[in-house]
């Protein structure tokens, strides 16, 4: 490799100078590229069939994401019970009946207490999965790596120099040479890495199936499995003893009817969480306990169809290198071999466009970058208040054959149908700003890439210019290539090309601002303004209803609708709620409605109908407000 970057620092000097190129350099360069890009063909491929093979889920292990499924739905059952609970609109005080109802809500609530973070998430039994099937294939590609590294070193020792003496004892390089050469290189390195890279696979292979079937060492499935058996004894022994006293105590009055119908909502909760999770609980131990017993048995061999070391060398032959750019790659190698003097140009100019680019791309990405987490900032505060109005729907939907029958059910109906509409709608103004914002940096970029070749003739100029003087005895060419490079840019001619590039950031930046405050204003506080409409005008109207299931609703518009307020905070948003008394500010208030009031003075705010939003020192929307005249 050192010798390989000393001809690499040459073929540099010699195309930059203009004085001569360095033929062996330039085909070491297309040995050393042939065979790198054969071993890359070749990695992807061996890491492909790792991948699929780990992916087989006839043999691995298919069903343990299903422990933590049953689990987390034992625990939704516990939250249920315990929001029963702390329903205030339906309390159970009646003793002995409230002592066994609060031993439950103690019992279930610490159980919800001792859930750890990663349990509110993502299935951490198929993350480990996956992160068990990622490291085998990481360390795989390693190995590889590790491999080509020794087969490359050695070969450049051994074949590079008579490749050499053959094409340079040519006058002229014939494709038909250089495709043959290629041809060489690649069946040396399939040759040379075939019976190690099917060493790789199948060690990989063998190590997925031992760490994800062995689920006795696998932490997450061992740990959930554990904790769902458990959690059924705890809920069997709540349904077995303090239910049955509940029932008891129902049996023999000593609740009332409303707190009969609470205790027997909850009941239902309890056993139809234990007559589910029963049967899963013990088809999963089955399970569990086969997969162990299989894995112990196949310890140690292949459990699974895997390919023959015949049929993965055969595999190796649709590698090849530089496939359909073999002839455009000879024919930059044969001008450069021939033609020395234009090489210099080619060079330099290659060099000239790669570092200007990469000026102007860290500008350009920079200023996208923050601007594009800005746009995503506001798309992930816009899904999380959908998330909010699809937790009503969902409640409705849950509850609706009770709610579509009730005495308010034109009202529920309403409020149901309103704000799927804004959902939908708030969906709709996500995409299409999304979209918007897209075109927009992608149009921006296909500019920026027009600019480049307007400054590429002033950079190329100026390190021309400053090597013209030096001579052959110069043997540091390319440390002054690289200080030409870092200086060039800081030279008067190119103040008009960073103006330019200045304007062209600051007018997306612009642009994305007015659309991100146009989407504020138009779509997500006008659907939160609206919301608080529909609060305003029709939840009212229901809070006085001795209806459970309607208060329910009402209790879940409400938790909502605050979390909200919460969502909002989180993102730097701040409600705009004038209070009663408050003077009228028409930056920050627009009047709905003007009426007398007693006790109120002319211009004070009466009453808040619709919040106003605030993002620093920016009023995106006004509160509408009711004032006093």
């Amino acid at each position: 490799m050192a010798k390989g970057k000393k001809s690499e620092s040459l073929k540099i000097e010699g195309k930059i100078f203009g004085k001569w190129i360095d033929a062996v350099s330039i085909i070491d360069k297309l040995v050393d590229a042939a065979r790198a890009d054969v071993f890359r063909g070749l990695k992807y491929l061996v890491v492909e069939k790792i991948n699929t093979a780990c992916g087989n889920d006839e043999a691995l292990s298919s069903y343990d994401t299903e422990i933590y499924e049953a689990y987390m739905r034992l625990i939704d059952a516990y939250r249920r019970v315990v929001e029963i609970y702390l329903d205030a609109e339906r309390p159970v005080t009646s003793l002995p009946v409230k002592e066994i109802w609060d031993g439950i809500y103690e019992v279930l609530m610490s159980r919800l207490m001792a859930i750890s973070e990663k349990d509110s998430f993502a299935n951490p039994v198929q993350a480990e999965k996956k992160e068990i099937v990622s490291r085998i294939i990481v360390a795989a590609a390693e190995q590889i790596d590790s491999i080509t590294k020794q087969i490359s070193d050695s070969c450049a020792e051994n074949e590079g120099f008579a490749i050499r003496q053959k094409l340079l004892a040519m006058e002229e390089i014939g494709f038909e040479d250089v495709r043959d050469i290629c041809a060489k290189i690649a069946d040396d390195a399939k040759s040379r890495s075939a019976r190690d890279f099917y060493g790789t696979y199948i060690s990989a292979v063998k190590l997925a199936l031992v760490n994800l079937n062995d689920l006795s060492e696998r932490q997450n499935v061992s740990y959930y499995n554990e904790l769902l058996k458990e959690e059924q004894d705890l809920l069997r022994q709540i349904v077995v003893v303090q239910v049955m006293a509940l029932e008891k105590a129902n049996s023999e009055g000593l609740a009332t009817r409303a707190e009969a119908d609470v205790l027997e909502e909850a009941l239902n909760v309890l056993r139809e969480a234990h007559q589910r999770e029963s049967g899963e609980v013990d088809r999963i131990e089955r399970l569990f306990n086969e997969s162990a017993a299989r894995n112990r048995e196949n310890m140690g061999k292949v459990v699974m169809d895997v390919e023959s070391e015949e049929d993965f060398v055969a595999s190796f032959d649709e590698i090849t290198p530089f496939g359909k750019d073999l002839p455009t790659i000879f024919e930059t190698m044969r001008q450069s071999f021939v033609k020395a003097q234009t090489a210099f140009l080619g060079a330099t100019a290659d060099f000239v466009k790669a570092r200007l680019k990469m000026y102007s791309d860290k500008l350009v990405l920079h200023a996208i970058y923050h601007n594009k987490k800005a746009a995503s900032i506001l798309m992930m505060m816009s899904s999380d208040i959908a998330q909010c109005l699809g937790g009503i729907l969902e409640f409705y939907n849950e509850n609706s054959e009770h709610l579509d029958n009730c005495d308010e059910k034109d009202i529920v109906k309403g409020v149901a149908e309103t704000i799927s509409i804004k959902i939908e709608s708030l969906n709709e103004a996500v995409e299409t700003f999304d979209k918007d914002t897209t075109e927009l940096f992608g149009a921006f970029l296909q500019r920026e890439i027009t600019m480049v070749p307007e400054a590429a003739d002033l950079f190329l100029a100026y390190i021309i210019e400053n090597l013209l003087p030096l001579g052959k005895e110069e043997k540091s060419g390319a440390k002054i290539v690289k200080r030409l490079a870092e200086t060039a840019l800081e030279q008067k001619g190119f103040d008009e090309h960073k103006k330019n590039l200045g304007k062209v950031l600051a007018k997306t930046t612009k642009r994305l601002e007015k659309r991100m405050l146009a989407f504020k204003r138009d779509s997500l506080f006008y659907e939160l303004s609206t919301f608080e409409e529909i609060m305003y005008y029709s939840v009212s109207r229901l809070r006085e209803s001795e209806d459970g299931c309607l208060l329910g609703f009402v209790a879940e518009i409400d938790g909502q609708y605050k979390r909200t307020g919460d969502i909002l905070a989180k993102y730097g948003v701040e409600k705009i709620v004038p209070a009663a008394h408050d003077a009228f500010n028409p930056k920050e208030n627009e009047v709905l409605m003007a009426e007398e009031s007693e006790g109120f003075k002319k211009g004070e705010i009466i009453k808040t109908v619709n919040s106003g939003y605030r993002q620093g020192e920016v009023i995106i929307m006004r509160a509408n407000v009711i004032a006093a005249r």
